[in-house]
């Protein structure tokens, strides 16, 4: 009888260690996972804050190699959205970002409205790949779309494109 009781709070405390091993991981596990629409959305304020920063080095590294080989005239196009901004960014809307796709293709991309210390606002949204196994060059950015609300708002549609940047988009 006794060695039956040994044999069973040894099973037991086996088994609790066990449990509360495989949760205890899990739980960590599920804190350091995030969602492809967080990683877009943490994506994005660094994005932002290149901006705020005109820190060119930076936001060309979240760019994908295959967008920066097939895009040749890339620092230019930086600077030139650099540029559209008539200010200093002071603020910007909880960016929305979210992905579509499978596990081995999987798209994703974030917005939000800016605004700047001269009260100009703008849109910015960028778009790419979280995952893409037919070319792994292609994970990062693809494009960065940069938008002059406020200048949009006063112009008729046709002129739209003068106040309207992409950095990347040119494959």
């Amino acid at each position: 009888k006794m060695k039956n009781k040994v044999i069973a709070i040894v099973l037991v405390t086996i088994l609790l260690v066990v449990q509360l091993t495989a949760c205890g991981f899990q739980r960590g596990k599920k804190e350091a996972y995030k969602t492809p629409g967080q990683q877009a959305r943490e994506l994005y304020v660094k994005i932002i804050d290149c901006f705020k920063n005109r820190d060119k080095d930076t936001l060309r590294s979240f760019f994908s190699q295959y967008s920066i080989k097939n895009n040749p005239d890339i620092e230019n196009e930086m600077e030139a959205a650099f540029a559209l901004f008539d200010g200093e960014i002071v603020s910007y809307e909880e960016p929305f970002g979210d992905a579509c796709g499978g596990f081995d293709d999987k798209a994703f991309g974030a917005d939000s409205y800016i605004k700047t210390d001269k009260g100009t606002e703008y849109w910015m949204d960028f778009s790419g790949w979280l995952t893409c196994a037919e070319n792994e060059n292609k994970v990062g950015v693809s494009y960065i779309k940069v938008v002059n609300v406020t200048e949009c708002d006063r112009r008729e549609e046709k002129e739209w494109e003068n106040y309207t940047i992409y950095i990347g988009a040119g494959y």
